[in-house]
């Protein structure tokens, strides 16, 4: 079976892989990319890069599980420090070392932000998105989630979409809800789902 990146589900239901992998997913989705198609091959040493095997990946993941750690709480899952120094430290330590994109002029900025997904994915890496809280408009599932980006694309009408690969499939949704959301009444107005590019 062909899959689209990793998958929390391959982990015993209730463990913490299962329920607050998706950052360590991301992050191993994205060095396995990195190994690949950027020649930072030192960041996969589970196997081949030719042909990724569901085994292979799954030690892949345990060796960026080490620096990227999920963890339970209030603020369950992988925060977007954790995200970001995690996988410069694994990197690092695997002498291929990256570093953040930082090249983002203003996060809250629709247009500045669609404008960093798309340089990262036209230079062929792959962008990380945390979706911190619901806003109304996206299924409950993407809640406090981390994705990976992989596409970004406009149709006629100027609708803005990306695909993603989440749950070892390609998801493609609405990228405007994706970057900001609203909650009731306004709570949570002023806060913005994250993403971030390693180089």
């Amino acid at each position: 079976t062909r899959c689209y990146g990793g998958d929390q589900g391959w982990y015993t239901k209730g463990s913490l892989m299962s329920e607050e992998g998706c950052g360590v997913i991301a992050a191993a989705n994205i060095t396995a990319y990195m190994a690949k198609h950027k020649g930072k091959s030192r960041l996969y040493t589970a196997g081949s890069t030719t042909y990724i095997t569901k085994k292979d990946f799954m030690n892949h993941i345990y060796s960026v599980s080490q620096y990227v750690s999920p963890r339970k709480g209030l603020l369950p899952g992988v925060l977007f420090t954790n995200f970001k120094e995690g996988v410069k430290y694994y990197s690092t330590m695997m002498l291929n070392p990256l570093k953040e994109d930082t090249s983002i002029s203003n996060l809250h900025d629709f247009w500045s932000a669609s404008a960093y997904i798309i340089q990262a994915l036209r230079d062929n890496r792959p962008v990380a998105i945390c979706v911190y809280a619901p806003n109304g408009l996206l299924d409950s599932k993407y809640y406090w989630h981390w994705m990976t980006v992989t596409k970004y694309y406009q149709d006629a009408a100027d609708n803005r979409r990306v695909a993603l690969s989440t749950w070892v499939e390609r998801h493609s949704l609405n990228w405007r809800p994706l970057h900001h959301y609203q909650g009731a009444a306004g709570v949570g107005s002023g806060v913005y789902n994250r993403i971030v590019s390693s180089k």
